[in-house]
């Protein structure tokens, strides 16, 4: 019998509140697919989307599900759940629809902060931003005071201009999040475990097990992947 006393326990100390970017185009398959596995293992979870649809489960986006836009729904959905939830969770996770995690191992981890400090946790990318980055696709996560300084000193201070330039013409939200972290002091802290290995992957677990990564993921990482190779 698994003794999930642990986790039980985490549920109600470490409040997680999900939200899950996503298209109308994919509600009966990615989404789907989400809502019956992990997000439901959330304390509250959301998916974004650019839809006529009402539910309690999804936050409208006003904007084009394009990518290019990405970074505008994501700031909206920010200042909205700073708005309305901002005493209901711990910590917030973005996450996309193609993006599986084991809620219970985050929730372990996230258990060594505090999250009534500013922080924000992920797989690094010591590219671009002075600080460093996470990446989008491996999702990250936020501290409670974290979300406030994002959005109080941040967004609405106006420290976090959404500008194209030569290293980020697609305006690509990860980046431009961890800009805006950045300018509203919010530091990054290690997610990576005891033996120091990554607990956040940017890339499907098939390609980090057979060593298929790109490889620009060798020079971007602030620590670069290891090949390991097992003696026959």
């Amino acid at each position: 019998m698994v003794n999930d006393s642990v986790a039980t326990d985490l549920y109600g100390k470490v409040r997680i509140l999900c939200i899950i970017l996503t298209m109308e185009k994919d509600l009966h398959t990615k989404t789907r697919a989400v809502n019956n596995t992990w997000a439901r293992r959330c304390n509250k979870h959301f998916f974004i989307m650019s839809t006529i649809i009402r539910k309690p489960d999804i936050i409208t986006s006003t904007y084009p599900d394009e990518r290019q836009y990405l970074i505008y729904k994501v700031q909206s959905a920010f200042e909205f759940l700073h708005d309305k939830y901002v005493n209901d969770f711990d910590w917030i996770l973005k996450a996309d629809d193609d993006t599986y995690v084991i809620i219970e191992n985050l929730r372990y981890l996230l258990s060594h902060y505090n999250a009534s400090k500013p922080g924000y946790l992920g797989y690094k990318f010591d590219k671009f931003v002075a600080n460093g980055y996470m990446s989008g696709g491996g999702g990250y996560v936020i501290s409670r005071q974290g979300i406030n300084q994002l959005v109080e000193n941040g967004i609405r201070g106006k420290k976090c201009p959404i500008v194209q330039t030569e290293e980020n013409p697609e305006l690509s939200e990860d980046l431009l999040t961890g800009e805006c972290l950045q300018n509203s002091h919010v530091p990054i802290l290690n997610s990576r475990d005891i033996y120091g290995r990554d607990t956040f992957h940017p890339y499907p677990v098939e390609q980090h097990i057979l060593g298929e990564l790109p490889s620009y993921l060798y020079s971007w990482s602030k620590v670069p992947p290891v090949e390991v190779r097992r003696q026959r």
